[in-house]
């Protein structure tokens, strides 16, 4: 039977006649009549009562009227969801960011993207760079938001965000950065315990080396979580980006700017080159671009 068979059975019950259904969807009486005897005789029963003036479902046509309005509200569902899948304003985001990004990422542009698109499921996968892109080149995911530095090819398209200063995260009852100014110099780093990210490490050796000394690297891992727990004790100073310190807000705490260019860190937004991006990725990179390049 064509499914138009079953919106006008569906009409029928609704409307209590022939008639008046016939009025309403604009079908002529005689062939909702013979619509309706076709129905019956392919089930092989009677589906409504003749004779009074409001049809009545048989049993059998109880069922057939469930199933039937099931039908037609399964084909109207498909033409919306797919409508939404074009549109953007459903499918699945499917998004890799490093754990550095990810609970400021998720304040701003997650968060926004959501109240705008609220049918969007996601798909997060929280790693390091080198894993992100290796999602990426093998499809996994669409989107990588990294942070710099980081090695990659040209089968990668790259947008970078503005620089983000290196901060050095300190237990307030530590005597290491003496006085009010609200930064310090890479000299002063000297005969501080660091704890970095294993990322940060080169080009915070490298600062280091070129101030003169070797950096007393006290702990380098892959969760700035961990760097903030050393700091929290007295144990180290936490070297981290200055946009991850509302991450880890504590009165214990305190930051100062370290003064060295070199010393910095950008987000990046990394997709691959002249691959195929869904609608609802493409929706949310248009959405990175606006709120972070």
């Amino acid at each position: 039977m064509d499914l138009q068979h079953y919106r006008n059975f569906v009409s029928i019950v609704e409307e209590g006649s022939l008639t008046a259904a016939s009025k309403k969807i604009h079908v002529a009486q005689p062939a909702l009549s013979n619509q309706l005897k076709a129905f019956e005789k392919e089930f092989g029963t009677q589906l409504m009562k003749r004779g009074s003036r409001k049809l009545e479902l048989t049993d059998a046509g109880q069922i057939l009227y469930k199933k039937a309005k099931h039908l037609c509200e399964l084909e109207s569902s498909a033409y919306k969801e797919v409508a939404d899948c074009v549109s953007g304003a459903a499918g699945t985001l499917r998004l890799g960011l490093t754990p550095s990004n990810a609970a400021t990422f998720f304040e701003g542009l997650l968060l926004n993207f959501h109240r705008d698109n609220p049918d969007i499921r996601y798909e997060l996968h929280e790693t390091v760079s080198n894993e992100i892109i290796d999602l990426l080149q093998n499809g996994v995911i669409e989107i990588g938001i990294v942070r710099t530095p980081f090695q990659i090819s040209n089968q990668f398209e790259v947008l970078q965000t503005k620089e983000d200063p290196m901060v050095a995260v300190y237990n307030k009852d530590c005597g290491w950065f003496k006085g009010k100014s609200k930064s310090v110099s890479v000299a002063q780093l000297e005969d501080v315990p660091l704890c970095i990210i294993r990322r940060f490490e080169p080009m915070v050796s490298e600062a280091c080396f070129k101030a003169g000394f070797a950096p007393h690297l006290m702990c380098i891992n892959t969760q700035l979580i961990t760097n903030m727990m050393w700091a929290k004790k007295s144990i180290g100073a936490a070297i981290m980006p200055l946009s991850s310190l509302k991450d880890f807000e504590n009165d214990r705490l305190n930051y100062k700017l370290i003064e060295d260019t070199s010393l910095c860190t950008r987000r990046a937004i990394v997709t691959v080159k002249d691959r195929y991006l869904s609608v609802v990725a493409q929706n949310f990179l248009n959405l990175c671009k606006k709120q972070m390049i």
